[in-house]
């Protein structure tokens, strides 16, 4: 598996370095629509063209293929790549590679941005469409006192029983604080132990290369 992930991100970097000129001419003649989801939103701020790591193509679990710009480096709970959508890969690698392209594209305005206007964030967790804002803080803390495990599964396993049973039909602002406190409590301990553990959204998100990604930048 290792070797798999190597290779994947190796032949990455090669498209990367590929593809970055045609793609600032694209955005220098036509830079792209700019609208952001609230996931895409917490990773916008470290989209800069020097923290580009990787541009992979890989297969998803349940069919079809993923294309995803890898960043080299983001705080806990920000998802590290820009990639298809949740949910909706593309139906053969040739549309993988056209999405990717135009992520690319869409990666080097956004560098462009900040490079104008660099913005201050905070890492969120995104609860079904309410984004929770993650403390620095609070993700200190909860490192310190209460991340001991330091499996994804078994953190996944914990998000798919207990969040179901708060929030049957979904989560919105309303529903949240509708909840007890002590409900709460048990929610944000669960949420930033997940954000600690890379795991930045429920329902769970297809099964991406960003923990590898991280690894194999620092090596």
């Amino acid at each position: 598996m290792a070797d798999d992930y190597d290779q994947m991100f190796a032949a990455g970097r090669e498209r990367l370095a590929e593809w970055l000129p045609k793609a600032r001419a694209e955005f220098t003649t036509a830079p792209p629509d700019m609208k952001l989801g609230a996931l895409a939103n917490a990773t916008a701020p470290y989209v800069t063209e020097d923290n580009f790591d990787s541009l992979v193509i890989y297969p998803g679990k349940r069919g079809g293929w993923h294309a995803d710009l890898v960043l080299r480096a983001v705080p806990p709970g920000v998802p590290n790549t820009m990639g298809t959508p949740v949910g909706s890969p593309c139906a053969t690698w040739e549309e993988a590679e056209n999405h990717g392209r135009k992520i690319l594209t869409l990666a080097l305005a956004i560098s462009a941005e900040n490079r104008a206007a660099p913005k201050a964030h905070k890492p969120v967790f995104l609860l079904y469409d309410a984004t929770i804002k993650l403390e620095p803080a609070g993700l200190a803390y909860y490192a310190q006192h209460e991340f001991t495990i330091s499996s994804r599964p078994i953190i996944a396993a914990a998000l798919d029983g207990i969040i179901p049973s708060l929030f049957p039909d979904g989560c919105s602002k309303a529903k949240f604080e509708a909840l007890s406190d002590n409900k709460k409590l048990i929610l944000t301990r669960l949420v930033y132990v997940a954000a600690l553990a890379g795991i930045y959204a429920y329902p769970l998100r297809k099964d991406a290369p960003p923990v590898a990604a991280q690894s194999s930048a620092a090596r």
